[in-house]
Parts: structure tokens; C-alpha cells; sequence
């Protein structure tokens, strides 16, 4: 795995270093993607192609924006959390108007088509043929093999003016890495077509539900119809966490009864597509669990703002309709349960190369002060530059001005086990038994970090597995790692690698070890190779896992084409990002202050008051659940399938004593809300 090289050219020819006749054009080959090797390379992209690029420029005054994110950040500051407005911050350091007019006029006189710039002006979008952009930018456009998916990349490194490479910026879109953006994996996911989503591919998910047995708490039935295990009979998955029992286990319930519920805060949760049924399905999911309805304008979902102009988007089935229902459904409704009181925005895209735009979009026009990304690239090392610059502009911007940003730290644990074969590829279990998807992999037999969670600037949530017994009574946390074995034949077959679901963590390639983790974060966790210390992740931890879930609510298809509201359990890595997001939520409304960038704030908080954190370690033994689901969805005429889940099945970053790549800091304790504040 590569670190994104200095662009020491540009980084000359801006000091006035080199001679006047030495400004060549200053070429770019960290933009070239890690996967986009020959023995990959499938064909030439049609001339006529249509091809959407962005220069994404830096801060007008890079270092100043830096000091100013570590003052207002820092809780030994005099200045923390003293934030700038959104228009404040842009009138300082968004770039000056000569600087992005040179970078127009020149897109402009290559016959390229400009677009819509956001406020803050760091990303300037531009669009023409693949023709057009490889005379441009010098290079030639392939498609490569990604796993399961053909995607588009340079040949070579690309090239720009010196004049314009001088003034620090980089180039997105030559490559489809976004393609590789995704949601979590949920247990069971919908059925989608095999046409390319648009706006009008919004048939609900497809209907599924569990079979009996399942148990009102932690070990409460045995499944006795199911063969042992381990030695043993085991017992049936939980029915679901309740509402009350979430609330409790992280000590929401006792801000709630001092009424800090999250009102007159807003969380934003950036996604794809605007789904037609979720206001109504999050109001009736409300009233059944007995939190008040949606008030007038709690709830708003919006598409980011030309997502429909852009062209079809080369992602498969992740960035349907359908998969998007199940996402936004599991984590506002995640969110409600913690922060009932709190305002709901919805920015959803048809475009992956426009999901981090959202989220910057989200963070300059403050449209709340927490953030939560649904989505995520597998590994850092799929990425290039071109991919991390938005999201660096959109967490300085965020840190700034007060906003949490967070994203989940992954579900395949440190990747090293899936990035372990020679081609490239490994079949992962899909939710279905003996149905599987490829995943994208990256280097052989090295672990990886997700991107955006490696960002420093970026509060990295994982994922733990919440044990509840009888009265929701806290009975523990695991660290989430899961594998399963499918009942065929009367006996268990052998676990599945591909069926392993685990909280990412790990460090980063690319991104050096930030102050606030130095005291905080065993040595050997954070050295790299060659000496020097990477960012960890993650930061912090909540229940994530699919049999810890709450009961979620969302309009499905039935079998016979009926199509209505239902609930199921559901839970995945984002869901904890959510939890965690409402969390903040309730900080913020009782501090009366936001709590922005987080991390300073909890690194500080577990040196000096440990105690608000639990510390996750793997338990002793084995602890495996049955869990029971119809064949056809709805009943018993086309039998079960029985599938046994075992935790704390590691592969890699196992949970440990302190600081550890699987839980972080550990899992917040019922007290963590009130001393965070």
C-alpha cells in the first residue's frame, strides 16, 4: 500500500524555484488507481463517452486553516469549540476568485463544459467526451477489472499546466474509484434489477422475515430443533433490542428524563436517492414504539443538487433505490430511538462520484451539526487523491465550524484476510446462503484501512455486539467479528471466510499518526513499516452487529407484489455511526455548545476519566445463536434456513486491553453522555 506522494513539482514551481522555461506540464501519478494494472485492462473507453471531472482545490490559506481546526478542537485551548459561521469560514479561506477563474477559463478554453461550483469554491466540476479529457489531461482512458466490476482509469499519469498545478489542486474522475463506494452490507439484502438505477427505480426492498424461534433476551430459548454445536444446544437469536434497552445501555434514558432529547438539534445523514416512503415509514416506526410522530419539517430529504445531470453511474446494485430504503430506514430510525426531539436531513445521490460531494455540500451550507455518512470504500488503497481531497476540504471545513463528521470504520475487520489472493478476488457472502458477490480487494495479504474513516479529521465509529439480558439488564459488549455455518443435510457445514462480518480498524498508509491519539495509542498498533506511525481506527464503538439490532420499519415488496409497511431486525457497521450520531446529538443540546470534532475531546476524556468508557476485551469461550429465516419470505412451504452465527470469530484486529483497531477507546458507559458534555 502506497502513501500519496508529495507534489513536489507542484510544490517547486509555486516557490519560484525553477526557471521560467522549466514550466512544463507537471504530471500527477498518484492519480493513476492501484488497480488499474495491465494484466487488468479490459478495453479502450468509447471516444463519445461522456466523462465528468473536478479540480478539487485547496484553502486559501492552508496552514491557517489547520491552526484554526486545532485550536477549536483542542480542550487545553482557550479558543475550543470557539467555530466560525459557514459564511465566515468561506469569506477567510474559501479559494480567491482570481485563483478559481483560472481554473474555469482554462477548463473552458479546452472546450470542456463548467458546472456548478459549491459555495466554499473547492471543487470546480467539469464535463466533455473521453476524447476530449484525455487530449486534456494527456492520457489514455481504459476499463480495468475491479473485482466483480468493469471500471474506467488513466493509462498513465496526468498531466496539468504549471500555472495550474502550481496552485495545489488535483484532479477527480479520470478514474471510477467511487464506484467502489458503498453502503454497509446488511443481513438479507434486496433483490435489485440488473439495469442501471434511475429515478424512477423505486419499487421497495424486497419482503423478508425471520422464522420462530427467537429469543426475548440474550439466551433466553434454545433453538432444540437445531443440531448442536461446540458441544451444545444452542440458543435462538434475540427477537430484537428494544428501544428502551438501546437507551439504556448507553445512558440516553437518563438525559431523556431531563428532557434532553435532542430538540433543537439536526443530524444529517448523507446517502443516495430521495425514497419516496421513508418520512411515512419513520412515522409509523415512531408511534409503534411509542416515540412521538414527526413534527411539521422534523424530517426533510432532498438529492444532491444536479446528481440527475451526471452520467450513469458504473456501481451495480448499490446504489439503488431499494438498498437505500433499507440504509436510510436502519439509521434514522437508529437515531430516532436516542434523539426523538432532533430534525432529520436526508441528502441522498444517483451518483457515487457525487456521495462525497454531498457530504461536502452538507458540511458548507451547515445543514446540521453531526454529520453521518451511509457510505464507505472498503480500503484506502483503492483510492487515489483525486477521492481523499473532498473529504479532506469537507473535514477541515466541518472541524472548523463545529460539525461532527463520521463515518463507519468498516465491516470486514483489517481487510488482510480478504486482500490475501493472488487474483484479486474473493467471493463474500451476500446475506443469502450459497449466494455470494465479489469483493474488491487491494493488496495481497496486507490489511487496509476503510476510506473516509482513516481522515484524522474524521470521527471513525466501529462496531461492538450488545448483550442484553432479561429487563434489558447490561450484560456485556463484544468486539464485532461473526462468521456463520448454514444447516444442510442435518449438520452444520464448515464457517465460511466469505461469510465474516467484522469492525474495521487498523492504520492508515497514508495518513500520519495525529497528536491527539500519541498517549493513547499502543506503539506497535500505530508503527508502519518503515518506521513512522499511522493514523488508527476506530475512535470509538456501538452495537453494529445484524443480531443485536433494533426492529426496524420500512415499506417492502411481499412475494405476491403487495407491497407495505414491515419490520425486521436489522443492524450493520453505519447503524453504529448513526448511534453514535444521536449520541452527540444529546451532548450537544446539553452542553448548549457543539461538540464539533470529537476525537481531541474523547482521547482527552479516556486519560483522564477512563471510567466513561467500557473496555471491550474478548470474552473467554464460545457463544454461537441460531438464527431461522423462510426460504420464500413468508411462510413454511418452502422450508428454512437455519444459520448458525458464532461471535468473536477474529480473523484480525481483535479487541484488547485499552486502545485496540477493533473497538477503539471502547464503548461508551452510561455515564459517557453526561461527562462528554
Amino acid at each position: 500500500m502506497r502513501r500519496f506522494p508529495l507534489l513536489l513539482a507542484a510544490s517547486i514551481l509555486a516557490a519560484g524555484l525553477l526557471p521560467a522555461q522549466a514550466a512544463a506540464p507537471v504530471s500527477f501519478p498518484s492519480l493513476v488507481p492501484s488497480w488499474a494494472v495491465a494484466s487488468a485492462r479490459v478495453a479502450r473507453v468509447d471516444p463519445a463517452r461522456e466523462v465528468r471531472v473536478e479540480l478539487i482545490l485547496p484553502w486559501r490559506d492552508p496552514a491557517a486553516v489547520s491552526r484554526l481546526v486545532r485550536a477549536v478542537s483542542d480542550p487545553a485551548s482557550p479558543s475550543y469549540r470557539a467555530y466560525l459561521t459557514s459564511e465566515k469560514f468561506r469569506a477567510r479561506f474559501a479559494p480567491a476568485s482570481a485563483t478559481v477563474d483560472a481554473v474555469v477559463s482554462w477548463l473552458r478554453s479546452q472546450g470542456l463544459v463548467v458546472g456548478r461550483m459549491p459555495l466554499n469554491r473547492v471543487v470546480v466540476p467539469a464535463r466533455g467526451t473521453a476524447a476530449q479529457i484525455e487530449r486534456v489531461f494527456g492520457v489514455t482512458l481504459s476499463t480495468y477489472r475491479v473485482g466483480g466490476m468493469t471500471l474506467r482509469a488513466p493509462d498513465r499519469a496526468p498531466s496539468l499546466p504549471a500555472h495550474l498545478a502550481g496552485l495545489g489542486l488535483t484532479i477527480r474522475g479520470l478514474d471510477e474509484a467511487s464506484a467502489l463506494f458503498r453502503p454497509s452490507r446488511v443481513e438479507d439484502p434486496p433483490v435489485v434489477p440488473e439495469t442501471p438505477a434511475n429515478p424512477a427505480d423505486a419499487r421497495p426492498p424486497s419482503y423478508v422475515a425471520y422464522a420462530a424461534p427467537c429469543s426475548a433476551y440474550d439466551g433466553a430459548t434454545l433453538d432444540r430443533g437445531a443440531p448442536p454445536a461446540y458441544g451444545r444446544t444452542n440458543p435462538a437469536v434475540r427477537c430484537s433490542v428494544s428501544v428502551a434497552g438501546l437507551r439504556k445501555a448507553y445512558g440516553a434514558d437518563t438525559l431523556h428524563a431531563r428532557k434532553v432529547d435532542g430538540r433543537g438539534q439536526t443530524i444529517v445523514m448523507i446517502g443516495s436517492h430521495a425514497i419516496r416512503s421513508l418520512p411515512s415509514d419513520i412515522d409509523t416506526w415512531s408511534k409503534r414504539n411509542r416515540i412521538p410522530a414527526l413534527r411539521p419539517e422534523q424530517f426533510r430529504q432532498f438529492s444532491y443538487p444536479g446528481a440527475y445531470e451526471t452520467p450513469n453511474d458504473p456501481t451495480g446494485s448499490f446504489l439503488r433505490p431499494a438498498v437505500w430504503a433499507v440504509q436510510a430506514a436502519m439509521l434514522f430510525e437508529t437515531m430516532r430511538a436516542i434523539a426523538p426531539g432532533a430534525d432529520l436531513r436526508y441528502i441522498g445521490s444517483t451518483s457515487s462520484m457525487d456521495l462525497p460531494n454531498a457530504t461536502l455540500l452538507a458540511v458548507d451550507q451547515h445543514y446540521g451539526n453531526v454529520i453521518v455518512n451511509g457510505w464507505y470504500a472498503v480500503s484506502e488503497a483503492l483510492v487515489t487523491p483525486g477521492d481523499t481531497a473532498p473529504i479532506d476540504r469537507a473535514a477541515e471545513q466541518a472541524a472548523a465550524t463545529g460539525i461532527s463528521l463520521l463515518f463507519a470504520s468498516g465491516d470486514l475487520g483489517d481487510n488482510s484476510y480478504f486482500n490475501a489472493y493472488e487474483t484479486g478476488e474473493l467471493e463474500v457472502f451476500s446475506g443469502e446462503p450459497d449466494v455470494v458477490v465479489p469483493n474488491v480487494p487491494v493488496i495481497p495479504a496486507h490489511p487496509s484501512v476503510s476510506f473516509p474513516a482513516h481522515n484524522p479529521l474524521v470521527t471513525a465509529v466501529g462496531a461492538t455486539s450488545l448483550i442484553l439480558g432479561r429487563g434489558d439488564a447490561y450484560l456485556g459488549e463484544m468486539g464485532w467479528a461473526k462468521t456463520h455455518r448454514v444447516l444442510r443435510d442435518g449438520a452444520w457445514s464448515d464457517p465460511s471466510a466469505g461469510s465474516f462480518r467484522g469492525s474495521g480498524g487498523g492504520r492508515s498508509a497514508i495518513y500520519g499518526q495525529p497528536d491527539y491519539q500519541r498517549r493513547s495509542v499502543p506503539y506497535l498498533l500505530s508503527q508502519r513499516s518503515d518506521g513512522t506511525h499511522g493514523r488508527t481506527v476506530p475512535d470509538i464503538a456501538v452495537n453494529g452487529d445484524a443480531e443485536t439490532g433494533l426492529m426496524i420499519g420500512y415499506t417492502q415488496t411481499y412475494p405476491d407484489g403487495t407491497v407495505k409497511y414491515a419490520e425486521r431486525r436489522i443492524n450493520a457497521d453505519t447503524a453504529s455511526t448513526a448511534l453514535f450520531g444521536a449520541m452527540l446529538t444529546l451532548v450537544n443540546q446539553r452542553s448548549g455548545k457543539a461538540a464539533g470534532f470529537v476525537n481531541p475531546a474523547l482521547y482527552a476524556l479516556s486519560r483522564t476519566k477512563p471510567a466513561a468508557f467500557r473496555d471491550i476485551v474478548e470474552i473467554p469461550g464460545v457463544k454461537a445463536e441460531v438464527r431461522r429465516q423462510w426460504v420464500n419470505a413468508t411462510d413454511a412451504s418452502q422450508g428454512q434456513t437455519v444459520v448458525l452465527k458464532t461471535y468473536q470469530e477474529f480473523l484480525s484486529n481483535p479487541p484488547r486491553r485499552g486502545y485496540d483497531t477493533n473497538t477503539g477507546l471502547g464503548s461508551p458507559n452510561r455515564t459517557f453522555l453526561s461527562v462528554l458534555s
